[in-house]
């Protein structure tokens, strides 16, 4: 079964809102999604899922590399 991730060959990131207006919500957006990725792959609830995640962007730049660095995920 073919995935939507095998079907993408190009991601465009907007990270200074050079694409998106900073009034659209999307850092919003993504940092909701972050929290609900973290609670479910750590197994936490969604108010530590978020602390975890301000405090591994503070420690390693990005939620992603905190992540990486003390949970194995790729």
């Amino acid at each position: 079964m073919s995935t939507l991730k095998n079907k993408i060959s190009t991601w465009i990131f907007d990270l200074d809102n050079t694409l998106y207006s900073a009034d659209s919500g999307i850092f919003q957006q993504v940092h909701t999604l972050m929290s609900k990725f973290v609670s479910a792959h750590l197994n936490i609830d969604i108010k530590k899922a978020t602390e975890l995640q301000r405090k591994y962007y503070r420690q390693h730049g990005t939620t992603l590399r905190g992540l990486m660095d003390n949970h194995n995920v790729d």
